[in-house]
């Protein structure tokens, strides 16, 4: 049990370096048969800002992420956030973990992100500010080594104040409508 956790480790260790991000790796060499314990996730979505401030973007999104039975993702990721009619963009980098608590299938999956995000808003330098998302996602199809799914959720933006004083944002906080969809390979 060791050894393979190690593999699946130094796998995805290998995989987030190396950029590989075209093919997922089978750690598990001993039974071929059995699912992929590193899977490459991708999502598309919106995040529509929920105190008008002009904060909407369109979201795309890409994770390496271990999985077994249980943990349907825990990885890191990164995403390139641009709004929608400004010149807003938000490049996080965030721990992912998503799983249904059961090791059974699920229809439903509790989705947690939470990072850092390098954000450029109007015409200020690029700060570092915090970001994070909790969702709920539904599973539209799982296969051994594909699944594909929806998250619908909630997430925010702290700003600094640095951005703040920039941009004469009046909140720290913004909060996020989220919705995605996603494919995992």
């Amino acid at each position: 049990m060791t050894r393979k956790i190690l593999k699946t480790v130094a796998s995805l260790a290998f995989l987030c370096c190396c950029g590989n991000a075209g093919a997922a790796i089978d750690v598990d060499d001993e039974h071929t048969d059995s699912p992929r314990h590193v899977m490459i996730t991708t999502e598309l979505g919106s995040s529509i800002d929920l105190g008008s401030h002009d904060m909407s973007t369109f979201d795309v999104d890409l994770a390496a992420a271990y999985t077994n039975p249980f943990i349907r993702a825990l990885g890191l990721g990164i995403g390139v956030h641009r709004s929608f009619g400004s010149d807003n963009t938000f490049i996080p980098i965030y721990a992912l973990f998503q799983s249904s608590f059961r090791t059974r299938p699920s229809l439903f999956f509790l989705s947690l992100k939470v990072g850092y995000s390098f954000s450029t808003v109007g015409n200020s330098a690029m700060y570092g500010d915090t970001s994070a998302m909790a969702g709920l996602g539904i599973n539209l199809m799982t296969r051994r080594n594909f699944r594909s799914h929806i998250i619908f959720g909630f997430g925010f933006r702290h700003y600094n104040r640095k951005h703040q004083t920039a941009i004469s944002l009046d909140t720290q906080n913004v909060g996020l409508a989220n919705l995605s969809f996603g494919v995992s390979f």
